[in-house]
């Protein structure tokens, strides 16, 4: 089968060698064919061709099987059930449409279009930044696509609506696939989005005061029996206070701020903490401390209990606040607290936490440790980050500038760029990774292992499958003695070119080819020096005599076959006034014998005579054929005739050939 018609060649006029009768006869028959061709007479009354049945959809194209319509069965109809493809004047609309946005394209893939009447030419695609078709036509065509894929290189973070139609070989528009557009977007350009971060992050507040070093920091940090107060403003020299000088600190060296009487009224020394909890420990009635700082009675009642003194409990907390009142009654207030808590039980237990958390009007970030201990072994431990925005800050002075390798954002705007919610690293190297859906630039990889790859194009030195699906046709592997073998179900090319094609049918309207080997055109020479004697038909121990039998083998041409020739050529002794009769027969498989082809030959004086005869069966054959060759001699009244002389006479030699022809 072919895309374009066969042209049909004019008709000559009769040869001038042609004689009045076959003259007339040419001339009827040529004005018949031009008729029927629509070259003359009323156009109604030409013939019309499969070919203009199939594209006006009342005939169906049977794709699978070559249609030969010379050779009519249940399987070479050339026509198809409605469940195979439609016909139709109009495409389809069409289905199975999706977008998916990757890094910086966006890849387009649909339901290759099976329909006739006439055949599928291409298919359209229009895009706009809005869900509005109409503007989208007026945009223009994106793509004139024969296949069922598309990649439209759009860039990086750009979002695109999509719609398609078909459109056939006479130009006739289908439906869209839908009146809303199909929606994808693709992935923002990291790189960019992480330089506008970096940026972002490593110039805030916080990065700075995290850049500076600690001996610039305003004001110090002083701790005082585990008791940690920020004095502001402190002067005088706080690092030669010693745990001896006046319950650590002397009021000269405090100044104006903390006097030893506040020390002494509400601050425990070292040594009178150790000696409250070594007391309570050991006997909860005991009165060591003084009166000046706690009883009894108080430690019984605020302290502990004798429960709790089987457990170890320290914590520290400190909280820093500052607000300010509003003229409407409201205030605005943001508070710092830090709190530390260790705890170990004896049965085995222990606890241990670390928080810090900043509150301003309700908004809470903070950060957190953990770890707990059980007496079976089990132990936990937690880092746990609370806030909007977290990023690692690598580096960063008076002379370098930070970089930020990893961080956690809500969605914003950053000097213009639009920056999604998201985590984003510089650099990353993962062992395993489970991911629903990705959006990558480049992938250079040892091994992809997918179910399904859809790509407008695939560029590789090699590609290894078992099998390969294009528009519905498959290329299959097997093995054929021993041999990788490519099997393809139907091959439509302009050229094919090999040095070796192996195919059960080949079917065309044209072969050109040096030489044709194989089940083709099976050809079997034979020949055969052995005399062989016969005598008259009604002679005793006379009659019809076989002279060789040969086969031709089945063919492998199962859907067509071939059609079996003969030709045998032969000499023989021959007896003056005998008729001599050579018969050739064919039988088709155990069928019965027909006959192909026969001479006669009458002797008028003996000598060497020879003889050539010739046949062939009308129809094709898939089967086995046997051919024999069949000598009688009559009188001299021809074939008919009585011939009782035992005389004998010899075929001395036969050749010739059996041949199974397309």
């Amino acid at each position: 089968m072919t895309v374009r018609p066969t042209k049909i060649p004019g008709i000559p006029k009769p040869p001038a060698s042609a004689g009045p009768e076959l003259r007339r006869y040419l001339e009827s028959l040529s004005e018949a064919i031009e008729i029927r061709l629509g070259r003359k007479g009323d156009p109604r009354d030409r013939a019309v061709t499969l070919r203009e049945l199939i594209e006006s959809g009342l005939a169906r194209e049977l794709r699978a099987t070559p249609f030969d319509p010379n050779n009519l069965s249940a399987g070479n109809l050339g026509f198809v059930s409605d469940d195979v493809v439609d016909v139709t004047s109009t495409p389809p609309q069409p289905t199975g449409f999706a977008a998916a946005g990757a890094y910086s394209v966006i890849n387009l893939t649909w339901d290759f279009p099976l329909y006739t009447g006439p055949n599928h030419s291409h298919t359209e695609i229009y895009s706009y930044p809005s869900d509005n078709l109409a503007s989208a036509i007026a945009q223009g065509v994106i793509g004139v696509i024969t296949g069922r894929a598309y990649v439209d290189p759009v860039g990086s973070n750009i979002t695109r609506y999509y719609w398609i139609r078909h459109v056939n070989e006479h130009g006739t528009f289908g439906p869209w696939n839908s009146g809303s557009g199909t929606v994808a977007t693709t992935a923002p350009d990291v790189t960019h989005l992480l330089g506008v971060l970096s940026s972002s992050i490593t110039s805030s507040e916080l990065a700075s005061s995290l850049s500076t070093p600690i001996g610039q920091i305003p004001g110090m940090q002083v701790t005082l029996n585990g008791n940690s107060n920020l004095i502001s403003g402190l002067t005088g020299n706080v690092n030669t206070l010693t745990q001896n000088q006046a319950n650590f600190a002397t009021t000269a060296q405090l100044g104006g701020y903390v006097t030893t009487t506040t020390l002494t009224s509400n601050y425990y020394t070292l040594n009178q903490v150790d000696q409250a909890i070594t007391a309570e420990i050991n006997n909860f009635n005991s009165n060591t401390l003084s009166a000046n700082y706690t009883t009894t009675a108080d430690l019984q009642t605020n302290y502990y209990t004798k429960t709790d003194a089987n457990n170890a409990f320290a914590s520290t907390s400190d909280i820093l606040n500052a607000q300010v009142a509003n003229p409407d009654g409201s205030s605005n207030q943001v508070s710092l607290s830090q709190a530390a808590t260790v705890q170990a039980s004896t049965n085995g237990d222990l606890k241990g936490q670390y928080t810090v958390k900043i509150d301003t009007n309700g908004a809470v970030a903070g950060f957190g440790l953990a770890s707990t201990s059980t007496a079976a072994g089990n132990i936990t431990s937690e880092f746990i980050v609370n806030a909007d925005r977290f990023a690692i800050m690598r580096g960063g002075s008076d002379t370098t500038a930070a970089v930020v390798p990893f961080a956690v954002v809500p969605a914003s705007t950053v000097d213009g760029v639009a920056i999604p919610a998201g985590v984003y690293m510089d650099t990353a190297f993962i062992r395993n990774a489970a991911i629903t859906a990705a959006q990558i630039g480049s992938v250079n990889a040892d091994k992809i292992s997918a179910g399904t790859i859809n790509a407008g194009r695939i560029g590789t030195n090699s590609i290894d499958a078992s099998k390969l699906n294009i528009d519905g046709s498959s290329i299959t592997s097997t093995v054929v003695n021993g041999v990788p073998t490519l099997q393809l179900g139907s091959v439509n090319v302009n050229q094919l070119t090999g040095n070796s094609i192996s195919a059960n049918i080949m079917s065309g309207t044209t072969v050109y080819a040096n030489r044709l080997t194989g089940d083709v055109n099976k050809l079997l020479p034979f020949r055969s020096t052995t005399a062989v004697s016969f005598k008259g038909n009604n002679a005793s121990g006379g009659g019809t005599v076989q002279i060789i039998a040969v086969q031709l083998p089945a063919t492998t041409h199962l859907t067509v076959g071939h059609k079996p020739f003969g030709s045998i050529t032969g000499w023989y002794d021959s007896t003056a006034n005998k008729t001599y009769s050579f018969k050739l027969y064919m039988q088709l498989g155990s069928g019965t014998y027909q006959l192909v082809g026969e001479t006669r030959f009458k002797a008028n004086t003996n000598l060497y005579a020879q003889f050539a005869v010739s046949g062939s069966l009308a129809t094709a054959t898939t089967s086995t054929v046997n051919m024999k060759l069949e000598v009688t001699r009559t009188g001299s009244s021809g074939i008919y005739d009585s011939d009782t002389s035992a005389t004998i006479d010899r075929v001395h030699e036969v050749s010739g050939f059996i041949l199974g022809a397309r």
